[in-house]
């Protein structure tokens, strides 16, 4: 469906690309990958170089490996292209600090303390969000086999929130109402 805006004359300045991949491994554990890419459509201007237009000017790569419980066993970046070499790369070796976080409640706030400010670099910080959505897209259709465990996506977005229509209709044990989630978020305030 498109834009409902009226459009005019522009000229594309900046293209980003975040591609994520999840991956079953033979060892029963899980990997995904993430790749965000930057392209500019005209020169660009780095000290001391120019990044000609088209080429990458972020290309950098995650890829954490999870268990069943969606915790990050380990996690490394590789960045193949930066705008400056050798101080942008020197903090891939930080994102190790992944490993031991779990994909779900509170995963974000953990994520930002680590890597807030100057502790991170903020498109591989980026990256992680889209990748923690990833984690549940690969993961949830094999964790939700499990008859006695909440399915993951609850609670994680408006269409599944807990008193909404999908969790009553397909899921009706982990279903609760309106006024039962009031009181929850008026207890937590």
């Amino acid at each position: 469906m498109p834009f409902t805006s009226q459009r005019v004359a522009r000229e594309r300045l900046h293209t980003r690309r975040i591609h994520i991949e999840g991956f079953r491994r033979a060892d029963g554990l899980w990997d995904i990958e993430g790749h965000l890419l930057d392209t500019k459509d005209q020169d660009l201007h780095l000290f001391p170089e120019v990044r000609r237009a088209g080429d990458a000017v972020h290309s950098m790569r995650l890829r954490w490996t999870l268990d069943s419980t969606l915790t990050i066993v380990s996690a490394e970046v590789v960045m193949d292209a930066v705008p400056y070499a050798g101080v942008c790369n020197a903090i891939q070796a930080r994102y190790q600090k992944l490993a031991g976080l779990r994909v779900g409640a509170g995963f974000r706030r953990a994520v930002s303390e680590r890597f807030k400010a100057h502790r991170g670099c903020s498109h591989i910080t980026e990256l992680v969000g889209a990748m923690a959505a990833g984690s549940i897209q690969t993961l949830a259709p094999y964790l939700n086999k499990r008859p006695d465990a909440r399915p993951v996506q609850i609670g994680g977005c408006h269409a599944w929130r807990e008193s909404g229509t999908l969790v009553e209709t397909i899921y009706p044990q982990w279903y609760v109402s309106e006024s039962s989630n009031e009181v929850a978020d008026q207890l937590s305030d």
